[in-house]
Parts: C-alpha cells; sequence; structure tokens
C-alpha cells in the first residue's frame, strides 16, 4: 500500500502546484467519499470503501477528475473456487465531465474516462503447503 499512497499523493501536490498558475481562469476542487459494496457473489461479503479526488474545471461546461479509491472486502472459503481471506480493490480513475446545461436545481452532465485497477488478495491461516494452492 506505500507505493500507492506516495503515487497519489505525488498526483496531488502536482495538482495544487499546477492551480495557482491557472487561479484567475481555471477552477480546482477536492473531495473525499465513503461507499458500502454489496458484491453479488456470495463468497464475497459486503464491504466498505472511501476515497480522495480532485477536480480541474477548465471552463464551466468542462472538468476533469482523477480519484483514488480504496476498498476492503472479505472472501468466504468455497471448495474448488475460493479460499479465505481479504480482498483489496484500489482503482485510480481519471475522467473528463461536460456539463450539458448548468441551472440552480438540474445540472445534467455527460462522462467518459478509464482507470487502473489493482488488487490483492490476502489469504486467510493455512494448515499446509496443499491447502494454500491456488489454481
Amino acid at each position: 500500500m506505500p507505493r500507492y499512497f506516495k503515487m497519489i499523493a505525488i498526483v496531488l501536490l502536482l495538482m495544487v502546484l499546477a492551480s495557482s498558475g491557472f487561479a484567475q481562469l481555471r477552477r480546482l476542487g477536492f473531495f473525499i467519499n465513503a461507499a458500502g459494496y454489496f458484491p453479488t457473489q456470495k463468497n464475497i461479503n459486503a464491504g466498505y470503501g472511501s476515497g480522495i479526488g480532485g477536480v480541474f474545471y477548465l471552463n464551466p461546461e468542462i472538468s476533469i477528475s482523477l480519484e483514488w479509491k480504496y476498498s476492503r472486502f472479505s472472501v468466504d472459503k468455497e471448495e474448488g473456487k475460493f479460499l479465505d481471506g481479504t480482498l483489496t480493490v484500489t482503482p485510480l480513475v481519471a475522467s473528463v465531465h461536460y456539463n450539458i446545461s448548468m441551472s440552480e436545481t438540474f445540472s445534467p452532465y455527460v462522462f467518459a474516462g478509464g482507470g487502473l485497477f489493482f488488487s490483492t488478495m490476502r489469504l486467510g491461516e493455512r494448515t499446509d503447503w496443499e491447502e494454500a494452492n491456488v489454481r
């Protein structure tokens, strides 16, 4: 996890440094969020997640956002498919937003983007090496 935190810290620092040069013409926003997840796979239990991000508003219609999330799930054992343990998912997502209409009560927008998803499965207790063999 420290490698991901360093990467996010560098990106956020660059966003803050770049924002001072655009202060007269551009806006910068930050956000923090939290979420609960309810996977449909019966062996993956409900989990929680949180995230941080930043948004560059290039003009009133167009903005660019960068977001990092952290999600954690516990996994139950199922013969032939899963071993018990903890699953973590940490996506880094970038997107471009286009605001179709701006009003005080309703502001629809469209967006497109993509990202990198990092996942880690930490296995629970094992009694022997054969039991820890992942297929």
